[in-house]
């Protein structure tokens, strides 16, 4: 049969041959709990150059999208916050450093509370299982997210609440950094039994997570609902005629800042 051989071949043992194993990722988060590096190889290994400036980007991008929204004063006068998923939209809708590739609802479940509540929350946000016990951030995360939603609600305002996680990930060497911005859509959640009965309750995401773990557990599983936008990171390293901070580079790096703040002023089209 020669050079085409190939074609002939028995499809069962093709099928054998092919055979796809994941492999295993390890991870760690920062302090705050918005970045989170993942890489195939356990501990610490060589970083090639192009890893080393992608997560640069990103630092210095995060960095001054932060300071952006601080500082950015609305129409009363006051200050935003890092916590206003409005606020992360816009400048992620507007920026040309990122390009949204999946948008979503996912509506995250529950039957614990404190520190296990806010893992689990995590965890199905993330569409990821951490081996940790707790992860240090996330009880403080959700509170503030809550706690916004039930202070503008008291204000007789609609109010937003949500919070960035930017994922960092050396798959074999290959760099790959996404964003993903969830929305909390309510601080109350729905209950329900074991059994599937809707449970009443007048507690809030803020109170149940301040709840003691040693407390008796009702059976109540509790369930909220999150908007999930996720983008891809581009490098400004490929695209070209775009200036870029480098590392102390204080004047690009305020002239970033100020260029993210325009996308918080109302009908901007920049």
């Amino acid at each position: 049969m020669g050079m085409f051989s190939w074609l002939f071949r028995s499809k069962r043992s093709e099928s054998k041959s092919s055979h796809y194993a994941p492999l295993r990722k390890y991870y760690a988060f920062n302090e705050t709990g918005n970045v989170m590096v993942c890489t195939t190889n356990e501990g610490a290994e060589v970083v090639s150059d192009a890893l080393k400036h992608m997560f640069s980007d990103m630092s210095i991008f995060f960095a001054a999208m932060t300071k952006a929204i601080a500082t950015h004063k609305g129409a009363q006068g006051k200050a935003n916050s890092i916590y206003s998923s409005d606020a992360i939209l816009k400048i992620l809708g507007k920026s040309e450093f990122f390009v949204e590739a999946k948008r979503e609802s996912i509506k995250a479940s529950s039957s614990a509370v404190g520190d296990t509540m806010s893992k689990e929350l995590t965890e199905s946000i993330l569409g990821r299982e951490f081996g940790e016990s707790r992860l240090h951030f996330s009880r403080g995360l959700f509170r503030t997210m809550s706690s916004r939603l039930e202070e503008a609600k008291r204000a007789g305002l609609e109010g937003d609440a949500g919070s960035i996680f930017f994922v960092c990930e050396n798959i074999l060497g290959l760099p790959m950094v996404s964003a993903v911005v969830v929305t909390l859509k309510s601080p109350d959640g729905k209950g329900r039994t074991t059994n599937g009965n809707p449970v009443n309750e007048d507690k809030g995401m803020a109170e149940i997570l301040d709840t003691a773990e040693d407390e008796p557990v009702k059976g109540i599983i509790r369930e909220w609902e999150f908007d999930k936008r996720t983008y891809i990171f581009i490098s400004p390293r490929s695209i070209s005629g775009v200036n870029f901070p480098e590392p102390g580079d204080d004047v690009e790096y305020e002239t970033l800042v100020a260029s993210l703040q325009e996308h918080l002023v109302p009908n901007s089209n920049k």
